[in-house]
């Protein structure tokens, strides 16, 4: 007795034996899209670490370095003497600290205050770079 079997069923049994025998080929595939994928991922990261480099040179390249006193003491006279027009506010925070009264102003550019019995006073342009100082009026 002979079964005759059908188109469909032939192709299934191929499909069946293929995977069997064969099954780097499939996987091959899924390797290839996550070879892929990574590669992308790699691209993403170098461009990010290309970023982060950029802005850490243009950090160092802009006097960084010279801003290490006593962070944060306004009450020193040397602090202010390392004012530099164009700095940043992070800059001006690690010189004289966070100050106690702020006055932000997106047309004019940003003061910070820094009142006591001695004064003094930052002024920032709109773009947050130091534009303008007042040094407190130092006893000694």
């Amino acid at each position: 007795m002979k079964t005759k079997v059908s188109f469909t069923n032939q192709m299934c049994w191929l499909a069946i034996l293929q995977v069997l025998l064969f099954p780097g080929i499939i996987q091959a595939g899924n390797q290839e899209q996550r070879i892929s994928e990574l590669e992308q991922k790699v691209q993403q990261l170098e461009k990010r670490i290309a970023q982060l480099e950029e802005i850490f040179d243009e950090s160092t390249n802009s006097g960084l370095e010279k801003f290490e006193p006593r962070v944060g003491d306004y009450k020193l006279r040397e602090n202010w003497r390392k004012l530099e027009f164009g700095i940043s506010k992070n800059q001006v925070r690690q010189l004289l600290g966070e100050p106690p009264n702020i006055n932000a102003d997106s047309f004019i550019g940003d003061r910070w205050y820094y009142p006591d019995a001695l004064g003094g006073y930052i002024k920032f342009d709109t773009s947050g770079k130091l534009e303008k100082w007042d040094e407190p009026k130092f006893t000694n």
